[in-house]
């Protein structure tokens, strides 16, 4: 929706391959309901996966540099998946460089399907399954 509004509104230039962008975001919506998925299977109650995401959520956003630039050299400026993203959908938009949507999608669904296995394993031993 953002982007939507980005680029009608504001008519911001989302480069040549704006379907890659749109395909690159839906794989961090699927990463991100992998999480939550996960996290509400692996914590004891509801407050504590909550507790849990906010604070990952919180530090993922913090390395990814969804507060301040992170410096590109420091050794933690790539351990979030908002940095991958950030980084990937920069070089397409703005060097017309498709070298890293490959990888950072499967990245991001590789993680998504680690929280998503998981998520069963911990409800097939809820449940007894």
């Amino acid at each position: 929706v953002v982007m939507l509004f980005s680029q009608w509104v504001f008519h911001a230039d989302w480069g040549h391959h704006v379907s890659l962008v749109w395909l690159l975001m839906l794989t961090e919506v699927v990463l991100a309901i992998s999480f939550g998925l996960g996290m509400s299977y692996m914590a004891r109650t509801e407050g504590a996966a909550r507790t849990i995401a906010m604070v990952i959520i919180q530090l993922s956003s913090f390395f990814g540099g969804a507060y301040f630039p992170i410096d590109e050299t420091a050794w933690y400026a790539h351990l979030s998946p908002l940095s991958w993203m950030n980084d990937t959908i920069f070089k397409i938009v703005y060097a017309n460089d498709l070298s890293s949507v490959v990888p950072t999608m499967l990245l991001n669904i590789g993680i998504a399907a680690l929280f998503l296995m998981i998520a069963v394993v911990s409800m097939a031993r809820r449940e007894g399954l």
